[in-house]
């Protein structure tokens, strides 16, 4: 092997151990990326669990003012329904 061969093959090796090295960064910046996404969605997720937990009985008082408005409503258009004058008037 001449002096040149061996050059090259020197330069070969320091290139391959600088991308082996290069290699392992990349792969461990994708492994602590993929923790920080993982952390970030069930952060996410366990929030939105959270606040229905934490909002439900005010969510179930709307839903139950909402039932009750629709309940009065629906009771004034059978009463309604059931004037002759008013109703009449209301169906024209």
């Amino acid at each position: 092997m001449d002096s040149e061969e061996r050059k090259i093959l020197e330069e070969t090796l320091k290139l391959s151990r600088e991308n082996h090295r290069l290699l392992r960064k990349i792969q461990s910046s994708a492994r602590v990326g993929r923790i920080f996404r993982l952390i970030y969605w069930a952060i996410i997720i366990g929030s939105m669990f959270g606040f229905y937990y934490y909002f439900q009985p005010v969510i179930d008082e709307f839903i139950g003012a909402y039932q009750g408005l629709l309940g009065g409503i629906d009771k004034t258009q059978e009463v309604l329904g059931n004037l002759p004058g008013i109703g009449g008037i209301l169906e024209k």
